[in-house]
């Protein structure tokens, strides 16, 4: 996160973080990419959407609605639903934009599959029907009424997530196995810092922690001045305070560093946080080559447009929608982990 008006670098708890549930959900953050969508009010009541032949039914809308309602209810409280988002929608706009920009890629990335013939095996295809049959057993006869939810199009639903995920691995296998990510690129520190805003009072503070002074008593006595401990990878602040805390060791401090219009003293807690590197690794593994998957596949999905049935589906209340007894992605993962 890039620190800016003075805010503190580190700092990574998000108004709007795209919640857990749907994260997990997308794997690779594989659906969620902009492309090409109008809308239309020529589809029928029960379709949301459709790209080319590929059409996502308006119950797999409510679903994937119902999971977010409950994530964002469970992390802001129910009145996060009376707010804005940073867009300026409402938040319940911004919901429902998330689903469709999913939905959407989900059926564009099915249509190109079918171009190419990749489809699900026998295997695949009896896992989608069982998975579904699952996901009902589960879930009270309440809910199934009011999402709209029947063995067919929950099937519909598993299988159109299973062939993009086939068609991803398709794609990506070379790709995945060309990319590397060095370990010190990966490298995940935890930090301890104060912030002052002036040069003066950051050239105090240094003078009394290089006297052996902690952190923390060093800024008693500099009014509000406190430390703050983070967790910092690549790529999260300003380059130059990004750079003087990678270059620490476990237990140095660093010089006043400027950066934007504070002045920084950096203790390096630990410089190398294996487990966290490893995971980070991955993490940035996934995006190199998902930033190829989309460059192979986009002259694809810009020429695809998607029809988004607006009459009904701007209709759903999201407030409305019953918690869910278990996520979509707990069944896919149970049969397509």
């Amino acid at each position: 996160m890039k620190h800016e008006n003075g805010g503190r670098p580190g700092r990574r708890l998000g108004f709007l973080a795209i919640p857990t549930a749907i994260v997990v959900l997308i794997v690779y953050i594989l659906f969620f990419n902009g492309n090409p969508v109008y809308f239309t009010f020529g589809l029928l009541p029960d379709t949301m959407l459709r790209a080319r032949n590929q059409t996502v039914t308006m119950a797999a809308g409510r679903l994937l609605l119902s999971e977010i309602h409950q994530e964002y209810r469970d992390i802001f409280g129910e009145e996060i639903w009376n707010e804005s988002a940073p867009d300026g929608s409402s938040m319940k706009e911004y919901a429902r934009d998330q689903v469709e920009q999913m939905l959407g890629r989900v059926a564009l990335i099915n249509a190109v599959a079918e171009d190419e013939g990749i489809v699900l095996s026998d295997s695949e295809e009896s896992k989608a029907s069982l998975a579904a049959v699952r996901y009902l057993s589960l879930t009270p006869e309440a809910n199934r009424a009011s999402l709209g939810l029947t063995e067919e199009n929950l099937t519909q639903m598993f299988r159109q997530f299973a062939v993009a995920h086939k068609y991803y691995d398709t794609v990506t296998a070379d790709i995945s196995a060309k990319t590397e990510v060095s370990a010190d690129e990966a490298r995940v520190i935890d930090i301890q810092y104060i912030a002052a805003d002036s040069q003066e009072a950051a050239e105090r503070l240094k003078a009394k922690i290089d006297a052996g002074q902690t952190f923390i008593s060093a800024c008693q006595g500099e009014g509000d001045l406190s430390p703050e401990e983070t967790e910092l990878i690549r790529g999260m602040t300003e380059s130059s305070f990004e750079e003087a805390a990678f270059a620490l060791t476990t237990g140095e401090n660093s010089d006043v560093i400027a950066s934007g219009d504070r002045y920084y003293i950096i203790h390096c807690l630990s410089d190398n946080e294996a487990g966290r590197t490893e995971a980070n690794i991955t993490r940035l593994k996934n995006d190199k080559v998902l930033a190829q998957f989309n460059s192979v596949l986009s002259p694809a999905l810009q020429s695809t447009y998607v029809e988004v049935n607006t009459l009904f589906w701007n209709r759903i209340d999201i407030t409305s929608l019953p918690d869910p007894a278990v996520t979509f992605t707990d069944v896919y993962d149970e049969y397509f982990s």
